[in-house]
């Protein structure tokens, strides 16, 4: 795929990537297959529209996420650092995780409501005045991809 754009002779900068807080299936399974690169076809979409777009009804309505799903912090990390090591042996010249925060994703504790699962951010988002503790003043807390990003730039 990268060598389209290497035959211009130009530098290569891959504007943004990411993956999503969890992975899906059956629970017997153990979660084995990803909810995909952006994760956002795991939130109802209606109990989302309803919630933000005819906010009369909606305030009976929390959005969450479809079907079952696990929280995987350690699975986005990782993909978080192969990326751009394969992006790095291939001579690309720069490139950019698609997302800090994601506010219309919030974190929950109960997973139902946790749709900070579809979130490609490298922070959870907290609503309702909840802060984070490893920045008491912020209304985000760093996830693994956090760490594990940082990481991966202070050694290369």
């Amino acid at each position: 795929m990268l060598k389209p754009p290497f035959s211009y002779g130009k530098p290569v900068v891959n504007t943004g990537f990411g993956y999503a807080t969890s992975r899906s299936g059956p629970p017997e399974t153990g979660f084995l297959s990803p909810a995909g690169p952006g994760g956002g076809q795991i939130v109802d979409f209606w109990s989302r529209f309803f919630h933000y777009k005819m906010p009369a009804l909606g305030r009976f309505i929390k959005p969450h996420v479809n079907g079952e799903h696990a929280r995987d912090e350690a699975w986005q990390a990782s993909k978080l650092v192969e990326t751009p090591q394969t992006l790095d042996a291939a001579g690309v010249h720069g490139a950019f995780v698609h997302q800090f925060v994601s506010q219309i994703n919030p974190y929950s504790d109960d997973p139902r409501y946790d749709l900070d699962m579809a979130s490609t951010g490298l922070v959870k988002y907290y609503e309702g005045g909840r802060r984070g503790t490893a920045y008491p003043d912020m209304p985000w807390e760093p996830k693994e991809s956090f760490r594990a990003v940082a990481e991966y730039h202070r050694n290369h």
